[in-house]
Parts: structure tokens; C-alpha cells; sequence
């Protein structure tokens, strides 16, 4: 009597409210929604909102591309969230599928050259509603690399109103003027991170310091900012570089029109008062480029601020939400007094990364020192180890 009391007091989940039942659908795995769908139709419609709310195919077989372009034609207006590989011809069957697509997220990963215009046909269609977030991921270990030229931004513009996240990851090549235009027309942006390929063919990648100084950056909610701001003069640096003058490599100009640009610029960062990482250099691994790694000097930034006091640096004590500054691969001065005691008092909380791996490694070429028999036998000796600790 006692267990079919029990048993009436306990709440089923068909006792829930509908509303109760669609939220449960949030905290299931990806993995676990399909099992749901199969208990009954009452739980296929409930749970086929969620299942088709995120779709991951950057790993899977043609066979299942193309199962789940069958069911784009049923479900395909529940997708909100689509994860695919460079395969441009199942770009084109996805599109084909419906036109009325209501996409807010879309992440590429782009490992091979390939037919551009499909993805940013797909930008152009692909969201009835408007992006909210774009990441595409290059990896390409021959061949040029994508360029995300005007037609990529023109089609990205189109969603400026709704757009909250853009990544151009690893090996790419963005246009400078679509980087800027980005800024001046999307009001909700709060990530931005464009790295640079610094592949000798491609002159993007990052923003001309000379453009951009009087352009009007709108989205004031930016909590990343990762991109390299470059053809700053710099006359300050004057050492040898790669066995020539520093003037084969340094933009020219005046001091006067050194510090009066980084000053401008420093201006415009320091309106991102929530910005939680600022990255203005990045570190590099060369895949099939002739670039050798141990002298970084092929690929450094010499035309960038050189965070210095002198330049206004100091603009950016308000960022207090900054956690991650990267300055990578840059020709900069932060060692001096003045700017170490400006980083701790203003800084404290901030990890600087400006130090590449290999930079204090010995030459590829030194062959490793072989211990002495007296070290070798050091190090064979067995250490005691502790008394086990008594555990009550």
C-alpha cells in the first residue's frame, strides 16, 4: 500500500508543463536526444527542437552528409547552429535543400584551396534571422590560403545589425578595408580575432594604422579585440636587421609622426573599456612557408605601437577587464622602468605574452651536451620516498 502510494505521489514527465518539458531538451547531450525521440511521437516533437538546433559535420562521412541533407527538407528550419569541413559541393546540396534557413552560427574549418564563392553565397542566404557568430578556421598546408576579400565582407555586412562574433583563425588573408568596415558597422560586435598568414604574397590580415585613425568604430560592447595594427612609422628602431639596416624594414616618417599616430590609435583602443583580451601580435608556426623559425625577424612587426609611455600607452589604464594582452612577434619596449611600473599598477591582473618558445633555445644545429658519469650517476639514485601519510 505503501509503494503505490509512493508511486502516485511521484511526478512523471508527462505530468510537466510543455514548457518545463522543452527546457530539459537544453541539458541533454547531443548524443542523448536521439534515444529521447524514439520513446514516442509525444517526445520526437519535443525533442527534435533541440537535436536539430546544433549539427556538427566537420568529422563525418559522405554518408551521413547526406542523410542530413534529406532531413534538412523536414527539420532543417529547427537549425540554428551548423559546424561543416571545406567541402564547398555539400555547401551547395545544404542550400539547395531550403532557402529559409534561420542560421545564427556557422563555424568552417578550412583545410584545403577550394571554390570560395559557395561559402559566401551561404553567407549571403544562409540566415533569414542574421548572423550572430562566424568562425572560419584555416588550415591549409599547400597552396594559397583563402582570402576573405571584399566579396566575403560585403556579403558579411549585410548582417552588421545582428553580428556578435567574427573569427578568422590561422592561415588567412583578410581584407583590411572589410576588417575596418566591420567595425564602423556592427553595432552588437563583441568578438573580433583576424590573424594574420604573413605570407610574403598577401598584404592583409591587419589594419593600416593610416586608414583607420579617422574611422568611426561603432561596436563600443567589444570584449576581444585580436588584430594586428600596422604601417606605423618607426624610426626608433634602429638596429640591424637580417644583417641590413633597419631601414630596409622600418616605415619611414618622422618621430613627431611616430608618436602622433600611435597616439591616435592608442585613442581609439582605449574606448573598448570592456575588452578582456587585446591581441596586436601574434606567434607564428610557418608550415610550407621558407621561413625558419629560430629568427623571427622574417616576420616581426616593425611597423607597430611600441608600447611605450612616450607613445600613450597610458590611454590604456581604464581597460580594467583586460585578463590577456598578446604581443607576439613584435618590435616593441615594455622593458623599460617606467613601462614595468605602469604594467603593475595599472595591469596587475593582466598576462603579457610577448615571449616566443624558441626563443631561448640553443641553434638547431648544437648537439646536446652528454652528462658527465658523475652527474649520469646522480641521477640514478633512487630518492627515498615519504612516509605514507596516516590518513584518519
Amino acid at each position: 500500500m505503501e509503494q503505490e502510494t509512493d508511486d502516485r505521489n511521484k511526478t512523471s514527465f508527462g505530468d510537466l508543463p510543455p514548457e518545463v518539458q522543452s527546457m530539459i531538451g537544453r541539458y541533454l547531450w547531443q548524443h542523448e536526444l536521439p534515444v529521447c525521440l524514439r520513446v514516442c511521437r509525444a517526445w520526437q516533437k519535443i525533442f527534435s527542437a533541440h537535436l536539430w538546433r546544433e549539427a556538427d559535420l566537420s568529422w563525418n562521412r559522405k554518408e551521413v552528409e547526406y542523410d542530413f541533407v534529406d532531413g534538412l527538407k523536414t527539420y532543417g528550419h529547427l537549425l540554428r547552429s551548423l559546424t561543416v569541413r571545406d567541402d564547398s559541393l555539400f555547401m551547395c546540396s545544404i542550400m539547395r535543400s531550403r532557402p529559409d534557413f534561420q542560421l545564427t552560427s556557422l563555424e568552417v574549418h578550412l583545410t584545403h584551396t577550394g571554390h570560395w564563392q559557395p561559402f559566401v553565397h551561404f553567407l549571403r542566404r544562409g540566415s533569414t534571422t542574421g548572423w550572430r557568430r562566424l568562425v572560419f578556421s584555416v588550415s591549409v598546408e599547400q597552396g594559397p590560403t583563402y582570402q576573405f576579400a571584399a566579396d566575403f565582407f560585403e556579403a558579411l555586412l549585410k548582417h552588421a545589425s545582428t553580428l556578435e562574433v567574427v573569427r578568422l583563425e590561422d592561415e588567412c588573408y583578410a581584407d583590411a578595408e572589410g576588417i575596418d568596415r566591420l567595425l564602423c558597422t556592427a553595432p552588437n560586435l563583441k568578438v573580433l580575432y583576424v590573424s594574420n598568414d604573413h605570407k610574403d604574397d598577401h598584404a592583409g590580415g591587419y589594419l593600416d594604422a593610416k586608414t583607420i585613425v579617422d574611422s568611426e568604430w561603432v561596436c563600443d560592447n567589444l570584449e576581444v579585440f585580436a588584430c594586428e595594427i600596422r604601417n606605423i612609422p618607426r624610426p626608433d628602431i634602429t638596429r640591424t636587421i637580417l644583417d641590413q639596416p633597419a631601414t630596409k624594414f622600418v616605415q619611414t616618417g618622422t618621430a613627431e609622426e611616430s608618436l602622433d599616430l600611435q597616439y591616435r590609435i592608442y585613442s581609439k583602443l582605449a574606448r573598448f573599456t570592456k575588452l578582456r583580451e587585446l591581441t596586436l601580435g601574434f606567434y607564428y608556426i610557418p608550415g610550407n612557408s621558407i621561413v625558419v623559425p629560430k629568427n623571427r625577424d622574417h616576420i616581426r612587426q616593425f611597423d607597430c605601437l611600441a608600447m611605450t609611455l612616450d607613445g600613450g600607452l597610458d590611454l590604456l589604464k581604464d581597460l580594467t577587464e583586460l585578463r590577456e594582452v598578446g604581443l607576439q612577434d613584435m618590435e616593441i619596449y615594455i622593458d623599460g622602468e617606467q613601462e614595468k611600473e605602469w604594467f603593475d599598477e595599472h595591469w596587475p591582473n593582466v598576462a603579457i605574452d610577448n615571449e616566443n618558445p624558441d626563443e631561448d633555445q640553443s641553434d638547431s644545429n648544437t648537439v646536446d651536451e652528454q652528462p658527465s658519469d658523475e652527474e649520469a650517476t646522480v641521477e640514478e639514485e633512487e630518492v627515498p620516498l615519504p612516509p605514507p601519510v596516516n590518513s584518519e
